[in-house]
């Protein structure tokens, strides 16, 4: 961890001064290097939350199917990658948090070997992503030591939004579920000047999720009362399983 902090002070002190991005995601040093050695040309990836991430995957995978809530970071994103010709990205507008995590059916395709959480309403993210990996594929939540919004919807410290702590109990829930691999960085990140933490979950190659699970499915709607959070996991895990299958919250 420790040898990473030059590396985000310098370009921290860059984007402050210079407005300079470095082209790469701006998650954990030592998680985008765990992350970059497992990535394929053949691989398809599922970020909520673009930026120049957005490029650092275009360059290393087949697809990535980038989803952003801000129309101007959208724009931006948008002629980043004109810029590069970068081809093989679908870069999705999603303004409506409640339809921020539902993928069209075109988007989703086959599933995909990584989803990187690092935008919106975090919790949902989660459940979305748990139907769409394949077999020996990977989820990463970024910040996953954050505590819940003063109210669901309200914007958490540094600007975060939805419940990550409904979030990392899911994915660790699926996790021990499902026998996936479990790896946690503490760490630096570019261009930031504090340690946050992040979490990786990982399928074994013989394992998909659940066979009765269904990709792309809708997930429960969920009351904004932060004492209904393990009512709400409990929908979550048992329509994972099959169990119930709730009502989606867009159509």
């Amino acid at each position: 961890m420790v040898r990473n902090a030059p590396r985000a002070f310098f370009t921290g002190t860059g984007r402050k001064l210079f407005g300079w991005r470095p082209l790469r995601p701006w998650i954990s040093y030592d998680a985008t290097r765990v992350i970059g050695a497992r990535l394929g040309q053949h691989m398809r990836v599922l970020e909520f939350g673009s930026g120049t991430s957005t490029i650092w995957f275009a360059e290393r995978c087949a697809e990535i199917v980038s989803i952003e809530s801000d129309p101007d970071w959208f724009h931006r994103v948008a002629a980043m990658l004109a810029g590069r010709r970068l081809d093989n990205v679908r870069l999705r507008l999603a303004t409506d948090p409640a339809c921020y995590a539902t993928l069209a059916p075109a988007d989703i395709d086959d599933g995909f070997d990584l989803v990187l959480i690092d935008g919106e309403v975090r919790h949902r993210c989660v459940v979305a992503a748990l139907s769409l990996l394949r077999p020996g594929g990977a989820i990463y939540l970024d910040n996953a030591d954050r505590g819940q919004p003063r109210r669901l919807g309200e914007a958490e410290p540094a600007v975060l939004t939805g419940h990550t702590p409904m979030a990392r109990r899911i994915l660790l829930a699926f996790a021990d579920a499902v026998g996936a691999r479990t790896e946690w960085f503490t760490d630096f990140a570019p261009t930031q000047f504090f340690v946050g933490t992040g979490l990786l979950v990982t399928l074994p190659n013989d394992r998909a999720p659940p066979a009765n699970t269904v990709p792309g499915a809708p997930l429960p709607a969920f009351s904004a009362q932060p004492e209904d959070e393990f009512a709400y996991m409990g929908q979550v895990l048992a329509a994972l399983t099959g169990a119930e299958r709730p009502t989606a919250p867009c159509a």
